[in-house]
């Protein structure tokens, strides 16, 4: 089960979603492509169930909501939330 700590839950988001750097741009926002990544961590539905939560949620801010969002979204997504396109 996951820890309800919006804050650690945003910099999880971040960190296993980073795709990279890119310029101008910043960072961007990848989800995995195997869910068994995902999975490692939580079941695959209890993290989408968070990130819809987060994403829902007026003060989780960019760029953990882009991380979110590409979760729920299977899209690469800039910091900014706009997609990244290569």
């Amino acid at each position: 089960m996951l820890r309800s700590d919006a804050l650690s839950l945003d910099a999880f988001a971040e960190a296993i979603m980073r795709g990279g750097q890119v310029n101008p741009g910043g960072r961007y926002y990848s989800p995995p492509e195997d869910d068994d990544v995902l999975n490692a961590f939580a079941p695959i539905h209890e993290l989408l169930a968070v990130a819809q939560q987060r994403v829902d949620d007026s003060g989780c801010t960019y760029p953990s909501k882009a991380a979110w969002r590409a979760m729920l979204e299977k899209k690469e997504l800039l910091a900014s939330g706009e997609v990244h396109h290569r």
